[in-house]
């Protein structure tokens, strides 16, 4: 065989979030070497924004329906879904009725009982493990642009003579506004602080609301950005990060930058645990919470800031950065073979 059709489909929006949409973008550029590549995105404008401009070419379609037509239409000879809902109809379809091998991305996708091959970022998983499955941090997908923090580099953000600067990234759609509430937790911080607020390609909330809580706040400098490239340029310079416990989190670990996580569920709390373990990461709590448990962490931080620096060190080595490339060759292997290995037909994910 020449080089494998690979597909890859994935769903992102300001609604549903982003963070899909970059994991696969960043594996699809590590695929383009080594197969005929093809992304079908089920979004909005938002997301399609961020697959422009690749050297492999991308639809964006309205429905589950159309989504797996679209991938059918590709004759692949194997797909890769990242995703967390996709009707039974759309996955039949797509998989041609489970003849086409399939692999997932995402480890909250709710077919995860039919798919055979899982690429997840952490070592523990309610439905786990099978024999195909790949767990651990070595398979958590980074973009490139994503690089360690030097530690001279990270000594200069907790100098103890300036504010600390924290970073706060709900991710690039933040739905739930999630932004506006830790910029709120923040300001009743009693030491000063620099707070970067990144807003991704994906934030439809009133800049004029955030600009009203900055304004509001005198004790600390608040500086509201949209980012995406230059995202990490700014996180680079940051001694902490709070985030919304997604692949962001992950990618923090690899530049050695540590993280306050708040989740959507608690009980996806797997998802992070591995770094929390190691002491690279924090739990902040659910999002359906006061969100104190943030103004606590930051306090404690900024009041012991080798605390800061004992976080920095233990990431070191945990996520190197190379998953898309193992994920590459894992696909092009399973393209390659036209074997679908057998599922364990334990149904749904939770």
């Amino acid at each position: 065989m020449q080089r494998p059709r690979i597909t890859l489909l994935c769903r992102g929006s300001t609604r549903v979030g982003l963070g899909h949409v970059m994991r696969t973008r960043t594996v699809a550029d590590a695929l383009e070497p080594h197969a005929v590549v093809r992304v079908v995105l089920i979004g909005d404008d938002s997301a399609a924004t961020l697959l422009q401009d690749r050297v492999w070419p991308s639809l964006r379609v309205d429905s589950d329906a159309a989504a797996a037509a679209a991938v059918r239409a590709t004759r692949p000879h194997a797909v890769c879904m990242d995703l967390t809902t996709l009707t039974p109809a759309a996955f039949e379809t797509a998989t041609g009725g489970g003849r086409i091998p399939v692999a997932s991305l995402s480890p909250v996708f709710d077919r995860l009982g039919d798919v055979p091959v899982l690429f997840h970022r952490a070592r523990r998983h309610p439905l786990g493990p099978r024999p195909a499955w790949r767990m651990g941090p070595e398979w958590a997908v980074v973009r490139p642009e994503v690089a360690a923090i030097p530690e001279s580099s990270f000594l200069g953000s907790i100098a103890p003579d300036r504010p600390l600067p924290v970073a706060v990234c709900m991710g690039g759609g933040d739905a739930a506004n999630l932004t506006r509430r830790v910029l709120e937790v923040l300001r009743t911080i009693d030491r000063p602080l620099l707070v970067w607020t990144l807003l991704g390609e994906g934030y439809r909330h009133s800049f004029d609301e955030l600009e009203r809580v900055a304004r509001s706040d005198r004790r600390h400098e608040v500086i509201l950005a949209r980012t995406t490239r230059s995202m990490w340029h700014v996180l680079r310079g940051c001694a902490v990060a709070v985030l919304a416990g997604g692949t962001v989190t992950y990618e923090a670990a690899a530049a050695g930058l540590p993280s306050v996580n708040l989740l959507a569920d608690p009980a996806q709390s797997f998802l992070i645990d591995d770094l929390v373990a190691a002491g690279a990461a924090f739990h902040g709590g659910g999002i359906d919470g006061d969100l104190s448990s943030i103004r606590s962490i930051i306090d404690l931080m900024d009041a012991d800031r080798g605390r800061l620096l004992e976080s920095h060190r233990a990431a070191r080595g945990l996520v190197d950065g190379r998953a898309a490339e193992r994920i590459a060759a894992e696909l092009v292997s399973l393209a390659a073979s036209g074997r679908v290995p057998a599922t364990a037909g334990l149904g749904v994910a939770a």
